[in-house]
């Protein structure tokens, strides 16, 4: 984001965030801030921050799961076919709890710096999460 007005903008949702969470008034910021993004050209931020909105409309929530670190893994045996047993790594499915607060307020914190690598990541990933829900 190069835009004052849009800097601006994201730094006053992460403010309003700071003393709680007003859906309205965050819907209306980012509808306010998605206009300047196009005009930024930066289509995957613009998508996101529609998603971000149309979600909060609809569900009156923001239960989008944080994105995670790493796959954490388990070694788990694995009969081979000589018939010993070797130790692999498996993916463990852990049951995921959701901080609303803490998931916008995080989405809000991405926008801070979309040029960054890692931040992209992260909105994409929270991008597919909520096409997924639609």
């Amino acid at each position: 984001m190069t835009s004052i007005k849009a800097i601006n903008l994201v730094n006053k949702m992460d403010k309003d965030l700071q003393n709680g969470f007003d859906i309205p008034t965050l819907i209306a910021d980012l509808k306010e801030l998605r206009p300047i993004i196009i005009e930024e050209k930066d289509p995957h931020v613009v998508k996101a921050i529609r998603l971000v909105y149309e979600h909060l409309e609809k569900n009156g929530s923001f239960m989008i799961a944080l994105p995670e670190d790493e796959a954490i893994e388990e070694l788990e045996e694995v009969a081979t076919e000589e018939g010993t047993q070797e130790a692999v790594a498996a993916p463990v499915a852990e049951p995921v709890e959701i901080d609303q607060m803490e998931s916008i307020q995080y989405f809000v914190s991405l926008l801070k710096n979309t040029k960054n690598k890692m931040n992209r990541r992260d909105i994409m990933d929270m991008t597919e999460k909520l096409l997924a829900q639609a």
